[in-house]
């Protein structure tokens, strides 16, 4: 048996749909994400796990100061170009939208500072950029610790722990 604790609080619609997937190849029960594709807590016959959000800062907010031409942020003594992307809000019923986005090195900007500040502020946060996840999409065909830890080796998102258990007898966390 796995226990863990989600810290989620009850509420109506619940969080959690708790469902069961067989195919020919694997078979997985558990709790997931209404929408999501993978069982945030749950089992395979073999493998079992359950998770929670490590509650961490993964932002950082920077103040920047703005160039002349408005497009450009100070690197020490100089001012470097931003990257300058056009992002189109599609409104329901409406007109789309076009909000031109500067993305500095460190991540986009996403407002002016604040009161009595000079330039903008951007954004660093560890969801800001793609990278590749497996974690929770291969779980169904975990079948030892060994798996379970590469299955997250390249985890991009913020801190989640997990614990895992098997009909080994292996427990890790």
């Amino acid at each position: 048996i796995v226990a863990n604790d989600p810290h989620l609080e009850p509420s109506l619609s619940p969080h959690w749909y708790l469902a069961h997937v067989r195919t020919p190849d694997w078979a997985i029960a558990g709790a997931c994400l209404a929408g999501t594709p993978a069982f945030p807590a749950g089992h395979n016959g073999t493998a079992a796990w359950g998770g929670t959000d490590g509650c961490v800062d993964s932002t950082d907010l920077f103040v920047e100061e703005s160039g002349p031409d408005g497009k450009s942020v100070r690197e020490g003594d100089h001012f470097v170009p931003c990257e300058v992307r056009q992002e189109v809000i599609r409104v329901k019923g409406g007109s789309s939208v076009t909000e031109e986005v500067l993305v500095t090195k460190r991540g986009p900007v996403i407002g002016p500072a604040l009161e009595g500040e000079v330039g903008t502020i951007s954004l660093c946060a560890t969801w800001t950029q793609p990278k590749p996840s497996q974690g929770f999409l291969v779980l169904p065909c975990v079948h030892s610790f060994e798996e379970f830890r590469h299955a997250f080796s390249s985890w991009p998102f913020a801190s989640y722990n997990m614990v895992y258990g098997d009909t080994s007898g292996t427990i890790g966390w």
